[in-house]
């Protein structure tokens, strides 16, 4: 329902339930296969970088991520004393790149391509070896 009365007004598909008008930047991006998308949304500018600041925050370096803690006394707390107010994270190993990428294409481009070496995953080669 919601699709139709936006295609009515001029809106256009952009990605997985965004739109926007033919006049707008992002529409334009995702019209020449630039368009991207990081942990704020779509975007018309690519970065590997997003920091977040604040309590429970994710920032992302591309191959990791990281979130702070969700309790404000420890967060200002680790901020006072210069520290790094980070609770948990996740370094990304190949088979995560990989992945991340296929999906950022298929939500940003509508389609991604698989190729054979986008398999080749050590972990699943160890995994085979041992079978």
């Amino acid at each position: 329902m919601g699709k139709g009365l936006l295609s009515k007004n001029n809106y256009y598909e952009i990605g997985m339930d965004h739109f926007a008008l033919k006049t707008d930047p992002l529409y334009k991006t995702m019209q020449n296969g630039t368009l991207n998308r990081n942990f704020m949304g779509y975007t018309t500018t690519q970065t590997k970088l997003v920091l977040g600041l604040g309590a429970s925050v994710i920032s992302d370096s591309w191959t990791g991520f990281a979130q702070n803690t969700k309790d404000i006394d420890y967060y200002i707390n680790c901020l006072k004393n210069s520290e790094l107010p980070i609770m948990k994270g996740h370094i990304l190993n190949h088979e995560d790149l990989v992945v991340r990428q296929h999906i950022l294409n298929i939500i940003c481009k509508f389609s991604t391509t698989w190729q054979d070496s986008d398999f080749n995953f050590e972990e699943r080669n160890e995994l085979m070896k041992k079978l």
